[in-house]
């Protein structure tokens, strides 16, 4: 078997083991006495107005990441119109959703510009490990600002206080990742970089990479920004749907729980982190807003959808971008 052939097979057998988890998850959460009863009560409750407002949010979410993107971009001597990126991305969130086998997203956002961009792969790459990081430090913030005061409510079952505690270490390795990034673009770094270490010419690149990100200063704030209006705007979605629903859940609340559920639907443990992401919907507005399990789970499937279905039109883009990178990939050279 070729290694290509058992990569492949390695990631289908991953994807098994992914929808088994699923399917326990979900099993496990339909069981639960009078769940049938409460989701057939939210669904019957169900406005379409505020589920529209619910994939309008999800919309301005993905345009205010894409902005993000477009700033790190920019502060990395990268100019691109703000439309092409556009697709590009979206592009990107339907193969790493839906593509099996093959490319991630972010992977697929680097092979799709630097067509575009030919000899600009590592600068590509720090603006998309750039992107990451603004995501990863602003999800501190309402985080700090919702989370901590109700920790303990969020805590009381034990799986709600998994999920805080690994919260709390999500953002304390974020904020370390931040740091060590920023590091990697001082002359020290460089300097303590032994010689004889393994594609160390590669690695110098990346640090340059890095370091024109440093005396950007209040610019790179400019991203930051954007994906604090992201996040807020994320967060929305899904408190459009329990509006919609009829759910008593606050902004507030919403606010309080999407860290949480956010930071633990990060493990790959499911695609797309279904069935994960429902019982922690299930259990932290249990905890917090008395929210009954099947509306719950609705909230969370009604805002994973809205966000699913800009995916898809990134399937559209995906069809006509990323076959010509491919074809065009193995020409483009990784200094800039």
């Amino acid at each position: 078997m070729s290694a290509s052939s058992g990569k492949k097979w390695g990631s289908w057998i991953f994807l098994v083991i992914q929808l088994l988890i699923a399917a326990a998850i979900l099993w496990w959460i339909l069981r639960r006495p009078g769940f049938t009863e409460s989701f057939a009560t939210a669904w019957k409750n169900i406005h379409p107005g505020w589920l529209g407002a619910g994939l309008a949010m999800a919309g301005a979410s993905i345009a205010a990441h894409v902005w993000r993107w477009w700033i790190c971009l920019r502060l990395l001597g990268i100019t691109i119109a703000w439309k092409q990126l556009g697709r590009v991305f979206l592009a990107s969130s339907f193969i790493g959703t839906f593509v099996i086998g093959g490319i991630g997203g972010d992977a697929a956002r680097v092979l799709m510009l630097t067509r575009q961009f030919p000899g600009s792969a590592s600068r590509l790459m720090v603006s998309v490990v750039a992107d990451r990081l603004c995501g990863l430090i602003s999800l501190i913030i309402p985080a700090v600002i919702f989370t901590l005061p109700v920790r303990d409510i969020l805590s009381t079952t034990p799986i709600g206080k998994a999920a805080v505690h690994f919260l709390w270490g999500y953002l304390i390795l974020a904020s370390l990742l931040f740091l060590f990034c920023w590091f990697c673009g001082t002359e020290k770094a460089r300097r303590w970089l032994p010689k004889w270490a393994p594609a160390r010419d590669w690695m110098l690149h990346v640090s340059d990479c890095f370091e024109m990100l440093r005396p950007t200063g209040f610019k790179l704030l400019a991203a930051v920004a954007a994906s604090v209006l992201m996040v807020a705007l994320h967060f929305a979605t899904f408190w459009c749907i329990a509006k919609g629903c009829q759910a008593e859940v606050s902004l507030t609340e919403m606010n309080a729980v999407m860290p949480v559920i956010d930071a633990a639907t990060t493990v790959p443990a499911t695609p797309g982190g279904i069935g994960v992401r429902e019982e922690l919907f299930r259990d932290q507005l249990g905890s917090l807003s008395h929210t009954p399990a099947g509306a719950a789970v609705l909230i969370s499937l009604g805002g994973f959808l809205c966000g699913l279905v800009w995916c898809l039109l990134g399937g559209l883009a995906a069809a006509t971008l990323l076959p010509r990178s491919l074809a065009l990939s193995k020409h483009a050279g990784n200094t800039a």
